[in-house]
């Protein structure tokens, strides 16, 4: 609490203690929540906003990071991050395996799982998505980032097609996206070009929008209807992997 350097400080000590340790030949990338929105919980208050979070980045690159990975919200599952709607009916058969993980998940089950109170929770959960977009909810906070330090910038947020990808990119918004769920589903969802069967190059795969949903991490099993459409196909290639380190201040159950 107190200062924003005090805040900071847990984030940046780490940073310090694995350069220490690793070198600078190691990649470390610092994954932050451009803006918290603790207030989704109506008597929270906001928490971090872009400008205090465009501070940390700076310090975050001055103590070594490699590259800064954007995102938004505060807690887990926020409505802003994932984005898209959410389905009482998976969550009220799955949440109880999360219950002894967070402060209030008991009190979140119950709102689930009860039809009388969910009314509840639909109003606290989308009144802060409106107006809001599904896909590149926290582009513009990467583009606020970015324009604040010289190492690359990557976000996440909702991304379903190629072609607002690349106009992320090219607009100067970020350096990249990350895309966790629908990897999940298929580790071999990206596209390889001119050769990915049925397409043509510079044509705009779509990544299906279910697995941009609450359902996809609350089930405790993949369905198989959620594979990509068949313009997606196993990647002949692979790359050798380089070790990585990515650190932040995730999120967490509630």
């Amino acid at each position: 609490g107190g200062p924003l350097q005090n805040r900071a400080r847990f984030v940046l000590e780490v940073i310090r203690a694995i350069r220490d340790r690793v070198g600078r030949d190691f990649h470390l990338q610092v994954k932050l929540s451009a803006v918290d929105r603790n207030n989704v919980i109506p008597w929270e208050k906001k928490g971090n906003v872009l400008a205090d979070t465009i501070e940390v980045a700076k310090w975050c690159e001055s103590e070594g990071a490699d590259a800064i990975h954007v995102s938004t919200g505060s807690l887990f599952p926020h409505p802003l991050n994932p984005p898209g709607d959410f389905s009482f009916e998976t969550i009220a058969t799955t949440y109880d395996a999360m219950i002894s993980s967070g402060v209030d998940a008991f009190r979140n089950f119950l709102l689930f799982r009860y039809r009388m109170l969910r009314p509840i929770f639909r109003w606290l959960w989308f009144r802060m998505k409106k107006g809001l977009p599904i896909e590149g909810v926290s582009m513009e906070e990467a583009r606020a980032i970015k324009a604040n330090v010289t190492v690359p910038v990557l976000n996440t947020g909702g991304y379903q097609t190629a072609s607002f990808i690349r106009n992320g990119i090219n607009s100067g918004a970020f350096d990249g996206v990350a895309i966790a769920r629908s990897l999940v589903a298929n580790n071999d969802l990206v596209p390889d070009g001119p050769n990915r069967r049925g397409g043509q190059a510079g044509s705009t795969p779509s990544i299906r929008t279910s697995w941009s949903r609450w359902r996809c991490c609350s089930t405790r099993s993949l369905p198989t209807s959620a594979m990509p459409p068949a313009t997606f196909r196993r990647s002949s290639t692979r790359s050798r992997a380089r070790a990585c380190i990515c650190i932040g201040m995730g999120t967490t159950p509630r």
